[in-house]
């Protein structure tokens, strides 16, 4: 992903991708690897997204807020990503970018703080604090949900007078992203590709609510992705058509675990629910 200095103008890029001979849909695929066995998740609306990612800004900033005293920073490296895939992986809510943390005074996030000057106690406030505002926000986006189903949304589609660059905005729910022309191109190969068993909702729908989800998620190496070689290599001598951590836009194969079964599900399976056999690529997370 390429950011501008507003978060608002982050350009949306991919990795380059390829389509196998034979690649299978991810219903196909998972039926003939023994792996069907997800359940079907519900797709958030425009709105419900774009109100998502700002309470996820908000999130960061009370961070970084709390980490700055007497103009002085003392905010660890990567500390919110951190914490983040951290509670993320023992939270009880419902909701897949705001956690409900289980635990909370963190020790990856207390840990981080001591490591960057702070106490103990003030650490742990800090941690405290941060894990009370997102549960109560993750609690109010499933309450606006539930109040707020059935409303159309319209997403317009522009083209840059270069054509190196797509963007999807709705009026209605204040949201616009912005694509390279080549990571549109990939969303929509992947979308078209998966959806021609049974449709679902529009691409450019879709399309927004992907986009707005990473968008929020940044962070420095979350969209990394092996070489062209090196991919040629193990689908080549080992067979591998499927990777177990990816996404829409660093995925090589149409095949891949996907973090957010929610809204990247047109295009991918999700590994906590399904246990396929089968060779897969497995690259670590770079945070």
């Amino acid at each position: 992903m390429k950011n501008k200095k507003k978060k608002n103008h982050v350009l949306l890029a991919a990795t380059r991708w390829a389509l196998p001979d034979g690649a299978r849909d991810s219903k196909s695929f998972l039926l003939s690897t023994g792996g069907d066995t997800t359940k079907p998740v519900a797709a958030p609306s425009v709105l419900q997204e774009s109100q998502r990612t700002k309470i996820y800004e908000e999130l960061k900033k009370q961070l970084r807020d709390e980490c700055t005293s007497q103009g002085q920073s003392q905010y660890p490296s990567m500390a919110f990503e951190r914490w983040w895939l951290s509670v993320r992986d023992h939270t009880g809510g419902p909701d897949p970018l705001i956690p409900t943390p289980q635990k909370a005074e963190d020790p990856t996030l207390v840990t981080d703080l001591e490591r960057a000057g702070f106490s103990r106690t003030a650490a742990c406030g800090v941690a405290r604090r941060l894990a009370s505002k997102s549960a109560a926000s993750a609690a109010s986006l499933a309450a606006s949900k539930e109040s707020k189903q059935g409303s159309k949304e319209i997403v317009e589609l522009q083209r840059s007078s270069d054509g190196d660059e797509v963007q999807l905005f709705c009026k209605s729910a204040g949201a616009r992203v912005r694509f390279s022309a080549f990571a549109y191109k990939k969303l929509k190969k992947l979308y078209e590709f998966h959806q021609r068993r049974n449709g679902c909702s529009r691409l450019e729908e879709a399309a927004v609510v992907l986009g707005l989800r990473y968008q929020a998620l940044g962070g420095t190496g979350f969209q990394l992705a092996l070489p062209a070689a090196a991919w040629n290599v193990l689908q080549t001598d080992f067979a591998v058509q499927a990777e177990c951590f990816a996404s829409p836009f660093n995925c090589w194969f149409p095949n891949y675990c996907s973090a957010f079964p929610d809204c990247a599900r047109p295009s991918a399976w999700h590994s906590r629910e399904s246990r396929p056999v089968f060779p897969f690529e497995a690259s670590c997370h770079f945070v």
